[in-house]
């Protein structure tokens, strides 16, 4: 979005072709994002070697390689270029991990709102990256009390997240959180009717029955991409799942 705007200005100061100047802008932006992934690796691995008790040398040489190897790293150097998210979520995720493990002299409060806020960034910068979201989220509510970690302010700072893209669900699609339902039922609509089905089967209750229901025939609503244009539904379905994310 930054390069959009930037290209759009840039357009018309230069006379340059508004989407080449933005994809020029997008390039640099990215190529900066991931020097600044390389930085915070850096840092990271020097302040967790640091911390581990490691003498001053070893640990500015555990944050040089670890820097290194990840500059080097084949698929940063493909990557690294292009307008694609993981390299921000990179930034989030470390970002957060810092504030959960090391106390920098900030009240517990205000580190557990600053983790949770760049967890709740990390996640909707690229939903598929709650696989390790969820980990260092988990890990941060378990651990809080020992790190001096807000746990309230932890959740509170990733739930406002959720909100934030929640609603720009509903200014966009029309519907409140549209696309973390639809991305939900995607990734886990098939597996999860099967698990409570075998649940019923163990237990007899009739609400998990239910449920079982209304999950499977919410993942075959989404499912509608992969039937013919000519079922209902599936214009709808496709606006919606064609962008994952406003945030």
């Amino acid at each position: 979005a930054p390069s959009v705007l930037l290209g759009r200005l840039g357009a018309g100061l230069t006379g340059v072709g508004e989407l080449a100047l933005a994809m020029q802008l997008a390039r640099l932006f990215q190529v900066a994002a991931t020097l600044l992934l390389v930085a915070l690796t850096a840092r990271f691995a020097w302040r967790s070697a640091a911390a581990a008790g490691i003498d001053r040398r070893g640990a500015r040489t555990a944050g040089l390689a670890a820097g290194v190897l990840l500059a080097l790293n084949p698929l940063v150097l493909r990557w690294g270029p292009e307008p694609i998210s993981g390299i921000t979520t990179g930034i989030f995720v470390l970002l957060s991990a810092e504030r959960i493990l090391f106390d920098d002299g900030r009240t517990p409060a205000r580190r557990g709102l600053l983790a949770g806020l760049a967890l709740g960034a990390a996640a909707l910068t690229a939903y598929k990256s709650i696989a390790i979201v969820a980990p260092v989220f988990l890990f941060g509510l378990v651990l809080g009390r020992r790190l001096r970690l807000s746990r309230a302010w932890l959740a509170g700072g990733f739930a406002l997240c959720l909100l934030v893209q929640a609603a720009l669900d509903l200014a966009y699609h029309g519907a409140f959180g549209e696309s973390l339902r639809v991305y939900t039922l995607q990734n886990i609509g098939n597996i999860v009717p099967v698990v409570l089905h075998r649940l019923w089967e163990i237990t007899g209750s009739e609400t998990i029955r239910k449920l079982a229901w209304r999950v499977y025939d919410a993942a075959r609503e989404v499912h509608m991409l992969d039937y013919p244009r000519d079922v209902p539904g599936h214009q709808r379905v496709a606006d919606v799942t064609s962008l994952q994310s406003r945030f």
